[in-house]
């Protein structure tokens, strides 16, 4: 996940949690079920065999502007965005 999309999900008050790219899709089907997941972010050769696997009931974001009936594009989630507010940093 990039450093963008792991601040950005922080920012939004999300726990990430990354998955191990060596895993199988069942291996990342059971990671998602038990860590209660809600979003599933990658790419659609990465999202798609795990969905085939039997990941259901969270939202799929791919990267780039791709799009498919399972699968939100990360770059139609960006263009969305209407206002963001800085993160305050105290530096004491």
């Amino acid at each position: 996940m990039g450093v963008d999309r792991e601040l950005g999900a922080l920012k939004a008050g999300a726990v990430v949690n990354p998955i191990n790219v060596m895993l199988t899709p069942p291996e990342v089907a059971y990671v998602t079920r038990d860590c209660a997941a809600k979003v599933l972010i990658g790419t659609r050769e990465t999202i798609a065999p795990v969905i085939a696997a039997g990941v259901s009931g969270l939202i799929n974001v791919v990267f780039g502007s791709d799009d498919s009936e399972d699968m939100i594009p990360f770059d139609a989630l960006v263009a969305e965005l209407r206002s963001f507010e800085p993160v305050k940093v105290d530096p004491t």
